[in-house]
């Protein structure tokens, strides 16, 4: 089976993220979510949850 240098290169950052988390994915998660809540902070008026579905539509045509 030939090896692609690429994917070799994506699995080593997996495996290295998830060392990070001792591979526990709810330690991942919870990251993931400390990161989304910092960075809504930063950029409040990109929060998805604030908009109407009338807005979403109307960003979507």
């Amino acid at each position: 089976m030939w090896n692609d240098p690429i994917i070799e290169e994506l699995h080593k950052i997996r495996a290295n993220r998830s060392a990070e988390f001792n591979h526990d994915l709810r330690l991942m998660a919870n990251a993931l979510k400390s990161l989304e809540q910092e960075w809504l902070s930063k950029h409040p008026e990109l929060d998805y949850r604030l908009l109407s579905n009338a807005k979403m539509f109307a960003i979507n045509k």
